[in-house]
């Protein structure tokens, strides 16, 4: 995820810190979301299980951006870490409970700092 160079911390943008409208997630016709495991994509535990395009280069990857980490229980109520059943290496940051993109993408904004760069 990439690093805004003003303070260090992730970038909040759809390709950082985010979500893609139509790409990660998919609002109902109201322009909700629900909990259905859509959301900002996150890869669990080990850093090499990160495809190799978006997995830095000291993990064995092409990636150009650090790792960020975050613990689980520093989600707030509003957000959950959900895996993918089909894909181990892979899960998402979804909405808990109904809401906005707006709203989504506040949530997800308000866990910038919570976020620790893996050096």
């Amino acid at each position: 995820m990439p690093e805004d160079p003003s303070d260090g911390l992730p970038l909040i943008d759809d390709r950082g810190l985010g979500i893609r409208v139509g790409y990660d997630v998919h609002p109902a016709e109201d322009g909700s979301l629900e909990p259905i495991g859509e959301g900002m994509s996150v890869t669990p535990g080990d850093p090499r299980r990160l495809h190799p395009y978006v997995r830095p280069v000291k993990y064995g990857g092409n990636g150009k951006h650090p790792v960020w980490k975050i613990e689980i229980r520093k989600l707030p109520d509003a957000l959950k870490f959900t895996p993918d059943d089909s894909h181990p290496d892979h899960g998402v940051l979804e909405p808990a409970h109904e809401m906005s993109v707006t709203e989504f993408r506040e949530h997800i904004a308000r866990t910038r700092t919570e976020w620790v760069k893996d050096d």
